[in-house]
């Protein structure tokens, strides 16, 4: 019986050794970032490796606290304790200061793609040379830099070291890291003021407008509050082909004296302290200088036809009684 088990089981190798030799291996793809990455590379890189060269590397990499990151390039030291291979550069130092460059790419989820960040030659990092000669002539030696830009939440950076060097190895010139930026917990919801809102309060002969408003987004600053900049405009107009005229501006502490828009989901309705005695377009505009940082500056306006219908006036007066 054992036997017989042991002759299907060869049986059953042979039959996947036939079909690995006949058959493609299937392969799970690779992620699509680092695969869009690889194919980034190929793009840019035209050398070819020696053995009898240096080699050049991207060291590590590291986001600073204010968002932006620390990159560091170093000269691998092995290759020139080996027997037959120095460590020395063979281009001239100007040839490598000038092209010698480092770009930094920052992966665009919406396009699929990478996108250029940044980019240095080590003459635009190092102008005065006071590092970057040292570098050149110091195998083990490594240079940092920080980028100017800076970056919030967390991103895929890829880095890409490129030189007019030849080198013993390219692997290590390139490096895709997922970073997150500190800055990312410290970045407030911005405001969002919209009119919910616009409708007519009847009082007898006359009508208030009624304004509704409600803050969507994050914490209004106090310096809203402050002075009359931030207002909330009111237009109207007798026909939609009439210019707006102001009827009134309405400065926040005014409009809003117990500051109940500051705060997220905050909301307020106002009436107009000035009235009609007629049908008329409005159109009410809040922050209309744009004085508050809000997310979203589209939306701060609404209008409407506020209809106005006021008691008919008495075409006559009333006889008054004969006196006999």
């Amino acid at each position: 019986m054992k036997r017989q088990t042991l002759k299907v089981i060869a049986a059953g190798f042979s039959l996947l050794g036939i079909l690995l030799l006949h058959y493609p291996v299937f392969a799970f793809p690779k992620p699509m970032v680092v695969k869009l990455f690889e194919q980034l590379v190929d793009s840019l890189s035209d050398s070819s490796t020696s053995p009898h060269n240096p080699n050049l590397m991207i060291g590590p990499v590291k986001v600073m606290k204010n968002g932006r990151i620390g990159i560091s390039i170093a000269r691998d030291s092995t290759s020139a304790h080996l027997p037959g291979i120095t460590g020395t550069l063979s281009v001239p130092f100007n040839t490598f200061y000038n092209k010698t460059t480092i770009s930094i790419y920052r992966f665009d989820p919406t396009k699929q793609r990478f996108a250029l960040w940044e980019k240095h030659t080590l003459a635009q990092l190092d102008p005065m040379q006071t590092a970057v000669m040292r570098f050149y002539r110091t195998p083990g030696s490594n240079y940092s830099f920080v980028t100017e830009k800076t970056f919030q939440g967390s991103d895929q950076f890829g880095i890409v070291l490129q030189s007019p060097q030849p080198e013993s190895r390219y692997d290590d010139n390139k490096k895709l890291l997922t970073l997150t930026s500190p800055t990312h917990k410290k970045v407030k919801k911005q405001a969002d003021l919209i009119i919910t809102e616009l409708t007519v309060r009847p009082t007898g002969s006359y009508c208030f407008p009624v304004i509704e408003l409600k803050n969507v987004g994050g914490e209004v600053s106090d310096k809203a509050w402050h002075g009359t900049r931030t207002v909330l405009v009111l237009y109207s107009r007798n026909k939609p082909t009439q210019n707006w005229r102001v009827f009134s501006r309405i400065p926040f502490p005014r409009l809003d004296p117990g500051k109940k828009l500051q705060r997220h989901n905050g909301s307020l309705r106002y009436t107009s302290e000035k009235a009609v005695d007629r049908s008329l377009y409005f159109k009410a505009i809040v922050d209309e200088g744009n004085t508050i940082i809000e997310s979203n500056e589209t939306n701060n306006t609404k209008k409407a036809f506020l209809p106005c219908n006021m008691r008919p006036l008495p075409t006559a007066l009333p006889r008054l009684p004969i006196m006999k």
